[in-house]
């Protein structure tokens, strides 16, 4: 058996909130940092051209040794992406950024919410056509040195609360589920060259920071017994690959 080398690569649409040339300038820097530099090294061997006066973190980019990028430029069997939600993009440091000693470094940006999306149950926008714009941007910028692509980690947070017979009824991440599959297979049958679609997640896992209080998956775990019962979304997209089989 052999296997395929590729990697995951979490990208999002990055727009400024508004027509501010501040908010412009800085939401090209964010698209350079959220959606290139990983994709630019790999792809082509070189990182992005930034604004010229980068925050001084971001210095070493521009001293990147050739032969590093020649070594992080070697051919991928596919090329995975992460949807992360879309940004908007606000000029100046994000108010509750922490400080002090042992801080990190704070970007001279920050995000803005979408007043017009619907949100998840933990507050990301509910954006089916950002994962199609983010798709459909890699194929633009790098053509054929773009391997395969595969969306994977195409998931939604909501409370799941048991009905009384213990039942998982969770509608609103099938509906979510179905506008974010019904949007990539009318981008697949246009000709985005999407190979495959891995869901977040089958069973409920730990999320980060957030442990089990975020539950993404199609089976919910109980953290402490780990009893698993399948929701109503892993019967509704078992029925989907059914009926495409």
């Amino acid at each position: 058996m052999t296997g395929r080398i590729g990697l995951v690569d979490a990208l999002s649409v990055v727009e400024a909130a508004s027509d501010d040339e501040h908010d412009r300038a800085w939401a090209a820097l964010a698209d350079v940092l959220r959606n290139r530099l990983v994709a630019d090294a790999v792809l082509t061997g070189a990182y992005p051209p930034g604004p010229e006066e980068l925050p001084s973190f971001l210095a070493p980019l521009a001293q990147a040794d050739p032969v590093d990028l020649a070594r992080i430029a070697v051919p991928l069997d596919f090329y995975a992406v992460a949807p992360l939600p879309p940004q908007r993009i606000v000029a100046g440091r994000d108010p509750s950024a922490p400080t002090g000693v042992g801080a990190p470094p704070v970007l001279p940006f920050h995000t803005a919410p979408w007043p017009d999306l619907d949100r998840t149950g933990d507050g990301s926008p509910v954006a089916p056509w950002a994962v199609v714009s983010v798709l459909g941007a890699l194929v633009e910028r790098y053509g054929e040195a773009l391997p395969p692509l595969v969306v994977t980690a195409l998931g939604a947070s909501y409370p799941d609360e048991p009905d009384r017979d213990g039942a998982i009824i969770d509608t609103e991440r099938i509906r979510w589920l179905g506008a974010h599959l019904a949007a990539l297979a009318e981008a697949v049958h246009d000709g985005l060259p999407v190979e495959a679609v891995q869901l977040w997640t089958l069973v409920d896992a730990f999320e980060w920071q957030h442990g089990y209080t975020r539950p993404h998956g199609l089976v919910a775990l109980d953290a402490r017994s780990h009893d698993r019962v399948p929701k109503a979304s892993f019967d509704w997209l078992r029925r989907v690959l059914d009926a495409r089989s």
